[in-house]
């Protein structure tokens, strides 16, 4: 599943127990080819793909990578990260 838009790419990986979770986020800034894998310092505060709701904060701890949330409703997603909300295509591909 993955979010790009403003430059801004954040790639989830999911895991799948007795439901699906979501297990790290890569997040790449704009310009940044590696991106920074985050795993287990993030809230998911909504997750649901058959609904294809999805509300993810990050509140920060590496350096790297500045707070942020991740809103998904269907295909629109909204990511709110440096004092700006950049709206863009979510893909639910898993």
């Amino acid at each position: 599943m993955s979010f790009d838009g403003g430059g801004y790419v954040l790639d989830l990986e999911i895991g799948d127990t007795d439901r699906p979770v979501v297990a790290s986020v890569t997040f790449h800034r704009p310009g940044d080819a590696q991106g920074v894998v985050l795993r287990g310092n993030f809230r998911v505060q909504a997750f649901d793909p058959r609904r294809q709701e999805l509300v993810l904060v990050y509140g920060g701890g590496d350096g790297r990578v500045e707070p942020f949330t991740l809103t998904v409703h269907g295909s629109r997603a909204s990511l709110a990260v440096a004092g700006r909300r950049i709206q863009a295509p979510f893909r639910w591909a898993m």
